[in-house]
């Protein structure tokens, strides 16, 4: 890209291919679950279907806007959404006769975390590059970051999981999961 090319920009192309990758990746299951049954050709025609709205996207982006590379990657989101969100979960849905809501519900959580995150250490990032050093404000960041993941792993894992990790994980090492009940937990008086 050279070295003008502002890493501002590159932060922002990062942080939208990022999201579209996310919503790649929570459907992968899905993906691996046509193929159990024998029925690889129905993911074949949704990738054809995303390179088709990504060829349109990117025309669109490249001669109706100037936000060049910016906006190439929001075609790489915008080409992902539709498709991995509400195509796929549909598909399946109709093929093992499951509801739609079962499919989405466990999406939810991970995705408004994420979000949460992203928003918080964006913030953060914004405030604090205005006050100290950028290699200060990026390990702030990090650190700010992990505190938040920590806190956020109970909110990522449902009872069922929570079960089986029980009987992996050493017992000392379940408080990571588990900290919340001790907040609803009442003390005698």
């Amino acid at each position: 890209m050279g070295s003008d090319f502002s890493y501002l920009i590159a932060y922002k192309v990062g942080a939208i291919l990022l999201l579209g990758k996310m919503f790649l990746f929570i459907t992968l299951p899905i993906n691996s679950a046509f193929l159990a049954m024998q029925k690889p050709r129905i993911m074949s025609l949704v990738s054809v279907a995303e390179t088709g709205i990504l060829t349109i996207l990117l025309l669109y982006f490249a001669t109706s806007t100037n936000l060049g590379i910016v906006g190439a990657s929001l075609a790489v989101l915008f080409s992902y959404t539709p498709t991995r969100l509400i195509v796929i979960p549909f598909l399946i849905s109709r093929e093992l006769s499951l509801p739609f809501n079962d499919i989405i519900k466990p999406w939810l959580r991970p995705l408004l975390l994420s979000f949460m995150g992203w928003a918080m250490l964006s913030s953060a990032y914004t405030v604090m590059i205005q006050e100290v050093q950028s290699a200060l404000a990026f390990i702030l960041c990090v650190v700010l970051y992990t505190i938040f993941s920590l806190i956020s792993v109970p909110f990522l894992v449902g009872q069922q999981e929570r079960t089986l990790l029980e009987t992996i994980v050493p017992k000392k090492y379940m408080l990571l999961f588990n900290w919340p009940s001790l907040l609803s937990r009442r003390r005698p008086a």
